[in-house]
């Protein structure tokens, strides 16, 4: 499950990472992409959210969880603090 911040470039990025993928990754592996259009600082949550109702109501679990978010407007500080956050619930 890839989550990203934005509702179209960044799922269209991962989606065209996705069909590049080498033969067989993509019947071995499901790869789901959401574009949740959130800020960067609620994303990490909402992520976590969203995998542990998905869990719920299907059979297969989620291997991984990516969040796709750029640093933009930022500060060092603010970025590395998000960063460390998704890295301790991870």
């Amino acid at each position: 499950m890839i989550d990203c911040e934005g509702k179209v470039t960044e799922p269209n990025y991962f989606e065209a990472l996705k069909q590049n993928l080498p033969k067989g990754v993509l019947t071995a592996y499901q790869i789901d992409i959401a574009g949740t259009g959130r800020n960067t600082q609620s994303l990490v949550g909402e992520a976590l959210r969203f995998q542990t109702v998905y869990e719920k109501n299907t059979t297969p679990k989620i291997d991984r969880l990516w969040v796709g978010f750029d640093k933009d407007s930022f500060s060092a500080q603010d970025f590395n603090a998000l960063f460390n956050v998704a890295i301790i619930l991870w």
